[in-house]
């Protein structure tokens, strides 16, 4: 019987918020924690891209199906993080931003948003280069910080490509959720590809001046048609998770 794999997408020690390193370390633990208790057949990968490398003390609390690749020092991670400035820089002045935004606020907004996003794709495109997945029989993607609900149903991803739509931007592109996707194994050459076209295509938007995330690059990249896509669009990804808002500092329970 093949197992699944599970990649866990994480910044544990975040440069946006250096006091929450316990938070969200505890919160990727019951992340593993939800998919162990969901699937017995589980080998979950944390693809850690945060700031500094957490305690090693840390590392008995993970279980035995939990491998954790620490990137935080990857000069690929360090190049992003470098040039999060300059793109910061140069993209604020094109854009209106909010009247009680400060100029420090446009500046962490966007520089956010640029590491959030262009980390997390290369991080999963270089999990997809460093490894061969078709030995899995599906393979699942989720954010850190979320965890699997009580609805979470494998058998709604029985499909080649799973994702769930967000919303139909003004534009008419259609935003696809990236806290959780899964494709077949078999299917994973085919996946990868997309991924790579969908890494290409965000940083070509960045380079352009162009905020771009994740989400919208996901339907560009994965075609220009729904033929050329073979996405299944599920209703219910099944997980939950906590959100935090830029500026008021507060927070929700999500369910997607």
């Amino acid at each position: 019987m093949k197992r699944d794999c599970y990649i866990i997408t994480s910044a544990m020690a975040s440069p946006t918020a250096p006091e929450k390193i316990n938070n969200r370390f505890m919160e990727t633990l019951h992340t593993v924690n939800s998919i162990n208790a969901k699937d017995r057949n589980a080998e979950i990968f944390i693809l850690e891209t945060g700031s500094n490398r957490l305690p090693p003390y840390l590392d008995k609390f993970w279980s035995a199906n939990v491998k954790v690749l620490n990137w935080q020092n990857h000069v690929a991670v360090i190049d992003i993080r470098n040039k999060s400035n300059k793109i910061a820089n140069s993209i604020i002045p094109l854009y209106t931003f909010p009247e009680t935004y400060s100029q420090a606020d446009k500046e962490r907004f966007v520089w956010h948003g640029y590491i959030k996003n262009v980390t997390e794709a290369w991080a999963i495109k270089n999990f997809f280069d460093s490894y061969d997945l078709r030995k899995y029989d599906k393979v699942f993607k989720i954010s850190g910080r979320y965890c699997l609900s009580e609805f979470f149903n494998q058998e709604s991803y029985n499909n080649k490509f799973s994702f769930k739509k967000e919303k139909v931007r003004q534009n008419g592109i259609i935003a696809l959720s990236s806290v959780m996707w899964c494709f077949q194994g078999k299917y994973f050459d085919e996946f990868r590809k997309k991924w790579d076209n969908t890494f290409t295509k965000i940083l070509k938007d960045w380079d352009n001046k162009i905020i771009a995330d994740l989400e919208n690059n996901l339907w560009n990249g994965f075609g220009d048609t729904e033929e050329q896509r073979q996405i299944t669009y599920v209703d219910d990804l099944g997980v939950i998770g906590i959100v935090n808002f830029f500026k008021d500092q507060t927070s929700k329970i999500y369910a997607k």
